[in-house]
């Protein structure tokens, strides 16, 4: 169902189902490709198609060349042997070997419900501890570990965990590399501390990522490749609606911004 007002940054959006899934064109910033389309999939949406169904979504979403600007992962620690007070107390005694500067709790609250943030809103990076058990009512929830990855950060996020033969694992991992939760009490350096035993028990044997970024190499046959398969039903309507001036103004428009490095010794001379 088409939107009445779009989007805050595009003209056009649609709802798909009642899950809160958008879809939207018609960026308003001249910067943007004027083709360019928005997706918002919810966790709401995602968390019924089971693990298998989110790793095909994530398939579907790279095979379509989109790029993802945020991804939220989570493990639920159903066996409770991690808390948000945990945490908080090895934030505040120094017991974390971390680059988050920006930490935040909240709660206790009068439903016993509490959060801990690790890192800022506005980062590539930022990881929720949560007790699930008392935001959703149901008692055989646990404690979430839920991370959420912007920027350059999110494929990367996404990559690591959808083609890996253990997922868990490489989640600890990338939750080992944005805070590890270290013993300190003997004066040691954080660096060369042991790991707290309650966040061992936790993360078992799983060691800290490295990131890397995802070379994605383009090429002019990559770009054939996808004009043919998903623009060319447009262009030959608008060449059968409007002509060949239509095709000379599309030309046009796109020629400041082609990427011409992408022809050897080629110009836009």
């Amino acid at each position: 169902m088409q939107r009445r007002s779009g989007l805050r940054w595009y003209a056009r959006a649609w709802s798909l189902g009642d899950a809160g899934v958008v879809v939207a064109d018609g960026p308003h910033s001249g910067s943007s490709n004027a083709a360019e389309v928005y997706i918002v999939i919810p966790q709401g949406a995602l968390d019924p198609l089971g693990w298998d169904g989110q790793l095909g979504a994530l398939a579907l979403l790279d095979s379509l060349g989109v790029r993802l600007s945020r991804v939220d992962v989570y493990y639920d620690d159903l066996a409770r042997v991690s808390d948000p007070q945990d945490v908080l107390d090895a934030m505040k005694r120094g017991d974390a070997l971390t680059h988050v500067t920006t930490w935040l709790p909240w709660g206790p609250g009068s439903d016993g419900g509490m959060t801990m943030y690790l890192g800022a809103r506005s980062a590539e990076c930022m990881v929720r501890v949560y007790r699930k058990w008392i935001e959703s009512g149901n008692p055989a929830d646990g404690v979430r570990w839920e991370m959420e990855a912007k920027g350059a950060r999110a494929p990367i996020v996404a990559d690591l965990v959808r083609l890996s033969a253990t997922p868990a694992v490489v989640y600890f991992e990338l939750l080992r590399a944005h805070c590890d939760f270290v013993d300190t009490s003997d004066g040691q350096r954080a660096d060369r501390a042991p790991l707290l035993g309650w966040w061992s028990a936790l993360v078992g044997s799983a060691g800290r990522a490295t990131l890397a970024p995802k070379v994605k190499v383009e090429s002019l046959a990559r770009k054939w490749g996808w004009l043919m398969q998903y623009v060319s039903p447009t262009i030959a309507l608008m060449f059968g609606a409007r002509g060949s001036a239509a095709m000379n103004d599309l030309i046009d428009a796109g020629w400041s911004r082609a990427r011409w490095d992408l022809i050897k010794g080629g110009s836009s001379g």
